[in-house]
């Protein structure tokens, strides 16, 4: 998800501190192949530019039973009082047609 881009996740893990290591704001590019870190409303604005309608939009949390069958999931990482990152959203889906 787009929001946990600004944050260096190592650095919770290793100091329990959140650290931002750029702006959400800065989309890009980024290392060699270069990537980019696109913002929600940059993919909206990509749809609504090709004549698309949103017709639907969430941002979900992921829980700990949608990757249950994973052995090496860390459940700790799913209670926001423990791993903070896990109060923010982890995907984001959009429905939209175009007219």
């Amino acid at each position: 998800h787009p929001f946990y881009r600004p944050f260096n996740e190592n650095t919770y893990e290793e100091e329990q501190v959140v650290r931002f290591i750029k702006p959400y704001t800065a989309t890009g590019p980024f290392g060699d192949p270069p990537t980019y870190h696109w913002r929600a409303q940059d993919f909206l604005q990509a749809l609504l530019g090709a004549g698309f309608t949103l017709c639907d939009y969430r941002d979900m949390q992921s829980y700990e039973d949608d990757l249950s069958a994973y052995s090496w999931v860390d459940k700790s990482k799913y209670d926001w009082t423990v791993y903070p990152y896990s109060a923010l959203p982890s995907w984001q889906g959009m429905s939209a047609k175009k007219l």
